[in-house]
Parts: C-alpha cells; structure tokens; sequence
C-alpha cells in the first residue's frame, strides 16, 4: 500500500511567485507529518507560451508490496493516471489545466489494483495566475474601470490581445498615478479598495459594484452624511447622500421593495 494515502493529517502551504510579466509560477506543499512520506505539487505557468499552463504533480510512492499498480488523478473533467512500480520511488505527472478557470478545485487521488479501487482521496489546490492571463478575470476587471475610465479607454483593454493587456494596463494606471515618482499609486489603491466595499455593502438585494451607489461612492468616496429612510407608509425607502465641500447631495430610491436603490438625480443637487 502506498504510505501517503495512510495518514490524513495534511498541512497546506502555498507559495505564489511572479517570475516576470508573463509568467507566474504557483506552488503548492502538502506535508505528512515528517517522519512518513512527503507529497509535492507544484503548479507552474511558466511553460513556453500564456496559453500552456500546466499542474506538475510530484509524488514519493512508497510501494513495497506491490500492491497498487496504478494512480489515478482526477480535477473537474480532467483524468489523468499513472502505472506504478514496485519498491520506493519518485514520480510525476504534468496536468494541463489552461482551460480551467482561476479558482479552488478539488485534486482526487484514486488507487487501483489490477481488479479494484483500494483508495482515495481528495486535497483541495488553487489555479491561480495573474489576472491578465485569465480572459474572465481580464473582462471583469476592465468592467470595474466604468467609474473612472473613457468608453475608448475601456474598449482598447477589452481587445487587448493576452500579450499586450499587463503593459496597457500599467499604462492607464500611470495616466491616473498622483505620485508618478514612487512605485505606490495610491488612486489605484483607492479605487480597487472602493469597488470592494460596494461590492461588500450594497450587494443585499443591488448589484453591488454595479449599482447606481457605488457609482457616487467610487467616483466621490463616502458621503459626509447619508439621510435614510427605509420605512416610509406614503413614499418609496430613500438614501439622501451629502457631500458639503462639494455642496451636493444625491438621492436614491427603493422603488420596487428590494433593496436596489435608484439614483433619481444623475448629477447631483445642490444642498
């Protein structure tokens, strides 16, 4: 029997490495407690072109009866396997999983004798790349730039062929960089660090980034004052949003009882 499969106990650790702007390599430890066997995965992105992104597996095989006589390997659709040997040894296995979007996958690890399956299990791992190789997560954040980039702004990053999109995308971010002279660009910082609140407060019942408050929210930050009033017996819920030194106010309406609030007065009143 393999010894890795006998024990349970299994730390995680994982290293993310960018090696240059086109390539990232991920790795990823899985340790048995130190006096047995060790399994090794490694997921590397660093083979040949954007599109080859490859899950190296290497494993330490400890199989002195002979047992097992192959090993199965199996993420989402993809199945792969191996032939075993006899006595201790090392191994590997190179997985393409170029197709797989960025996300956590569920690694299962099958054992078989000539006649049956003897055992199994299953490891979590994390395909992870840099979100400009990743056309999904290339589309997504290009569509978060609503709140502060131009219509042809938007549609240049969302044709970009895959070799252009790092080197364009550090180009707008220049354009909007307070601080040219440092490596820290604090409008970018901001920006990103508002989406996520949107997307974290006005997610219930709106559209989170998408909504008509983190339009203001993004382009303008956090009101000085919000007026709320969620329970009206003659009139729609309403936020009234107030921005003093810029002596606005905004105004949001839950027209349909869900929670989406409306923006009534695109440009903003005066208070």
């Amino acid at each position: 029997m393999i010894i890795l499969f006998l024990f349970m106990q299994i730390e995680y650790q994982a290293v993310n490495r960018l090696i240059n702007d086109a390539a990232q390599e991920l790795t990823i430890y899985f340790k048995i407690p130190r006096n047995c066997i060790k399994l090794i995965a490694e997921d590397s992105s660093f083979y040949a072109s954007y599109e080859t992104q490859l899950k190296v597996l290497q494993f330490l095989v400890r199989n002195k009866k002979a047992r097992v006589k192959r090993i199965v390997f199996l993420i989402e659709d993809i199945k792969e396997e191996v032939s075993t040997q006899p006595e201790l040894y090392r191994d590997s296995l190179a997985v393409f999983v170029g197709n797989l979007p960025i996300d956590r996958y569920s690694l299962k690890i099958e054992l078989f004798s000539e006649k049956q399956k003897l055992d199994e299990m299953a490891i979590t791992v994390k395909i992870e790349r840099p979100f400009y190789l990743d056309d999904d997560a290339w589309k997504l954040k290009v569509e978060q730039l609503r709140y502060i980039a131009t219509y042809g702004e938007m549609q240049k990053l969302k044709k970009a062929e895959v070799g252009q999109r790092d080197s364009l995308w550090q180009a707008f971010w220049e354009k909007h960089d307070p601080t040219p002279n440092t490596k820290y660009n604090e409008k970018k910082v901001e920006y990103f660090e508002r989406i996520k609140y949107c997307d974290e407060h006005f997610s219930h019942g709106d559209k989170g980034w998408r909504s008509d408050r983190a339009k203001i929210y993004v382009r303008y930050g956090a009101p000085d004052e919000i007026e709320r009033r969620p329970y009206e017996i003659d009139a729609y819920p309403y936020e009234i949003w107030f921005y003093y030194k810029m002596n606005l106010k905004f105004i949001f309406v839950d027209r349909y009882g869900f929670g989406q609030y409306i923006l009534i007065n695109e440009q903003g009143s005066n208070i």
